[in-house]
């Protein structure tokens, strides 16, 4: 069965987040508080939960493109969607839909490198 660690980062605190780990089924095997030096439960796969307000997502159409391409065609068509310069906009994309869309989620760098430093004080290896 595999398991996924859904970890879900606070603004308001550092020092732990709560998660779920979760069954391929959708059941819930445990849930918890992940405490800055500790360990955090083993999964195949951990998602980190950002709250919405810190991260624009939009579905986008891009043509075949190298993941490069995709991420500077991706800025300049949010472009008047974020409210700091595109140089300072770490982006995300996800995969290609049927319908030829993909998700692109854009967030300030200073938040994703906040982000990263929570994660690795709570044990994670985000990658």
């Amino acid at each position: 069965m595999n398991q996924t660690l859904l970890v879900f980062l606070d603004p308001g605190s550092a020092a732990s987040a709560p998660f779920l780990l979760a069954a391929d089924t959708g059941q819930i095997l445990q849930r918890g508080q992940l405490r800055a030096g500790g360990m955090p439960p083993q999964a195949q796969r951990t998602v980190i939960v950002l709250p919405g307000a810190w991260v624009l997502t939009r579905w986008i159409a891009l043509p075949p493109c190298t993941q490069a391409q995709a991420e500077a065609a991706s800025l300049l068509l949010i472009k008047d969607d974020i409210a700091c310069s595109t140089k300072d906009v770490h982006v995300a994309l996800g995969g290609r839909e049927e319908d030829g869309e993909r998700p692109v989620c854009a967030l300030a760098h200073a938040v994703m490198r906040e982000c990263l430093a929570h994660a690795h004080a709570l044990g994670l290896k985000p990658h």
